[in-house]
């Protein structure tokens, strides 16, 4: 049963990424100055976040009820990679080059 479930959400989140992959922003577009203006304005986005950490209580759940949300975040942590090789390469690639270009503590 959790192994059906586990596939229906791999299969449903492939499908809405793979959905995603189709569509391309203006922002990737190959303009030098669409990308600095890219850029300018993430980095004014960026400073109105700050990081938190999130938590939740799951004293109330079931051992099944546990043991699917494991099996659910390794789910998320499969079709997240597809999404990173679909639509960019290897996510520690990308992540390594935006870091080169950041200050320290902004990733």
């Amino acid at each position: 049963m959790i192994n059906r479930i586990l596939s229906l959400v791999v299969a449903l989140l492939l499908q809405v990424y793979s959905q995603r992959a189709t569509m391309c922003p203006k922002a990737l577009q190959d303009s030098p100055d669409a990308e600095q203006k890219e850029e300018s304005e993430m980095e004014g986005k960026l400073q109105q976040y700050v990081s938190v950490k999130l938590t939740s209580d799951i004293s109330h759940l079931s051992d099944n009820e546990k043991e699917m949300l494991g099996l659910l975040f390794k789910a998320s942590k499969i079709a997240d990679d597809i999404f990173w090789m679909q639509n960019a390469g290897k996510r520690e690639d990308v992540l390594s080059r935006i870091r080169m270009k950041q200050p320290e503590g902004m990733l």
